[in-house]
């Protein structure tokens, strides 16, 4: 859990939040989250499965939602093209895409939301039913699920972009007649 806290912290919220990469800072943001799960677990575990498949039933609903809003919103304008799923956008002529807060940084908050799900399950193995039964259904099916939605997700949003260049480019193009 610390590892993945401070992954949080350091790779993900600090990055999103706009602050300055700072290692004393992620770890008392660390800290905090450690200190909230542990009176968590620590008020009852039933609390914490509660919190638990509340997170992943409004995760799972606002992931289909979403998808399906995109494609409802790029059906009915026109805008939007299946040719973006092979579009590389900006990222040739980047070179600092791939870096700390660079495009890739959002599409690790997936892979974050993955390890969360399983290690959930994992956690909560010792209030299961026939836990050597459940336990790794649990895990499997967090894992997939979050795989599939994340892909139906991703393939939705990159349909419903217009222009893909533009939107990838740090200074996006912008009609002066708009503002």
């Amino acid at each position: 859990m610390v590892a993945i806290d401070n992954a949080l912290a350091s790779q993900a919220f600090m990055p999103l939040a706009g602050m300055r990469p700072d290692e004393d800072t992620a770890r008392v943001i660390t800290l905090v989250v450690l200190l909230v799960q542990a009176v968590l677990a620590v008020a009852s575990t039933r609390l914490v499965s509660l919190i638990n498949t509340a997170a992943v039933g409004l995760e799972l609903a606002l992931v289909v939602i979403t998808a399906a809003a995109l494609v409802i919103a790029a059906a009915v304008t026109g805008n939007g093209s299946v040719g973006n799923l092979t579009s590389r956008g900006i990222t040739e002529d980047a070179p600092h895409y791939f870096a700390v807060g660079g495009g890739l940084m959002i599409a690790m908050i997936m892979g974050l939301a993955t390890l969360v799900g399983f290690d959930s399950a994992a956690n909560l193995a010792e209030e299961a039913k026939d836990p050597y039964r459940s336990v790794p259904r649990a895990i499997v099916g967090s894992v997939v699920a979050a795989g599939l939605l994340g892909l139906l997700f991703l393939i939705t949003l990159t349909v419903a972009i217009e222009d893909v260049p533009r939107i990838s480019s740090r200074t996006p193009n912008r009609d002066p007649k708009a503002t």
